[in-house]
């Protein structure tokens, strides 16, 4: 089933979800341990969205909250298509990855965004729910920049979804996920965050 192009934004937020120098929440167990700050119980961002889809501009909100599984939390995102729905996920920092599946059970292989970069950089994700692919290279690391929740240091990204005509740009901060996102069919920044 082919996706809107604004489905596939939402989808961008929700995969994770830019590197600061900032103090770390290790919430992982054992052998992992990772450096994503928002992976900690009841962190909360709001994100001002700009639809150039639908015209409309709405505010949606990424929640995360512990699990039963060591490391693992629960992803929820309300609101990322300008329709109320919610989706959820679930996501887990360890040994250089951020993983990412629709379900508590994660393992190695489920590798979706590279917790440290350099510029050059490439990789690709794959959702586990529809197997679309997506493509992140690094072109800038330590860039500045100003959203409504304040100024940040984020690695700037060119995203692109494996067969689709247009490529975005994510400016990613590690403690925050996506601070700012520029793309064909929507924009969206940062505007504000609970920890």
């Amino acid at each position: 089933m082919k996706r809107s192009p604004l489905f596939s934004i939402a989808l961008l937020f929700s995969l994770v979800i830019f590197s600061c120098k900032k103090s770390s929440n290790d919430s992982s167990t054992g052998a992992c341990t990772n450096s994503f700050g928002f992976l900690r119980n009841n962190a909360v961002l709001t994100i001002n969205w700009q639809n150039f889809y639908s015209g409309s501009n709405y505010i949606a909100t990424a929640r995360w909250d512990s699990t039963s599984q060591p490391g693992v939390f629960k992803e929820t995102l309300t609101n990322v298509l300008g329709d109320g729905a919610t989706i959820t996920e679930y996501v887990k920092g360890c040994d250089g990855w951020l993983l990412y599946n629709t379900t508590p059970s994660i393992t190695s292989s489920m590798k979706d965004f590279k917790e440290t970069r350099a510029v050059g950089d490439k990789w690709t994700g794959t959702d586990p729910t529809t197997h679309e692919k997506y493509d992140y290279t690094v072109i800038k690391t330590n860039v500045s920049v100003t959203v409504p929740a304040g100024t940040f240091m984020c690695d700037e990204l060119l995203y692109t979804i494996e067969g689709s005509i247009n490529t975005d740009t994510v400016w990613w901060n590690n403690q925050y996920t996506n601070i700012k996102y520029s793309g064909l069919f929507a924009y969206y920044e940062l505007a504000s965050a609970n920890y």
